[in-house]
């Protein structure tokens, strides 16, 4: 799987996602690792009033479900999951291969960062589909639930990627806020721990996580845009054949975040 994906550089001329096949640099996008939970807030303060441990957890996004820029999110004819929403993340492109890489070391293994959209199929409330057994999150992999872009900025452009504001808009309307200050499990730590567990080649994509307090519904007919400090801001369209009608704006959920929504 090969995706044309511009590259921002202070030593090549930025160009346009919509010239998806002139001067770009290829993502070969052959493992995706997302982590979650990542980010303090609403989080934390559940998991602390019941004792619960922020742990460190991470799994597999399906690659081909990447899109780019003035992509279509396409709402799978589920009945069950019925709802889909975004999340808007900070996302390290790998400069590999990348194994065994300690966290001192963090940076020869990053060829630069990208926004990233991770859409998500939910249950009751704010859980992942499918909530049991936990490990799957199938609905996470739905084909053009990963949207990134719109170019890649290279490392040496990036002084502290935990130190970017992350935003999301919805139809115009502002729901992620966050600073990637905010992220309990930091970048080091994140490239350590993925290149434990496996070997990961140039073009893969370690995902940082979100800031749940924005979470909200995807509906038919709207238009997103996700931004990330540096990096730049991209656009997307949401089709859903079905036509859903749910509540706008931001979700909390009938669950709390520490009890299933990841």
């Amino acid at each position: 799987f090969t995706r044309m994906i511009p590259r921002r550089s202070s030593r090549k001329i930025r160009n346009s996602f919509s010239d998806k096949f002139g001067r770009c640099c290829c993502l070969n996008t052959t493992a995706w690792i997302e982590n979650t939970p990542n980010f303090h807030g609403s989080w934390t303060a559940g998991a602390n009033a019941i004792g619960e441990e922020f742990v460190h957890r991470m799994f597999m996004k399906n690659p081909d479900a990447v899109i780019g820029p003035g992509d279509t999110i396409m709402l799978p004819e589920y009945t069950v999951p019925w709802i889909f929403m975004h999340e808007a993340e900070l996302a390290l492109v790998i400069k590999g291969p990348a194994k065994m890489v300690k966290a001192e070391n963090w940076k020869s293994a990053i060829f630069g960062y990208t926004c990233l959209i991770d859409v998500s199929a939910r249950e009751i409330g704010r859980r992942t589909w499918p909530a049991i057994p936990l490990t799957s999150w199938l609905g996470k992999s739905f084909d053009t639930f990963a949207p990134i872009g719109p170019c890649i900025t290279t490392a040496d452009e990036v002084k502290d990627p935990n130190d970017l504001i992350v935003r999301f808009w919805v139809d115009g309307v502002l729901r992620h806020n966050y600073n990637t200050d905010d992220m309990e499990h930091r970048v080091p730590e994140l490239v350590e721990w993925a290149t434990t567990v496996m070997t990961m080649n140039s073009g893969d994509l370690i995902a940082c996580g979100t800031n749940h307090e924005g979470l909200g519904f995807l509906q038919d007919g709207e238009v997103c845009d996700i931004e990330v400090q540096h990096v730049g801001k991209m656009t997307l369209k949401v089709h859903d054949p079905l036509k859903r009608k749910l509540e706008r704006g931001v979700y909390m959920g009938v669950v709390s975040l520490c009890s299933g929504s990841l």
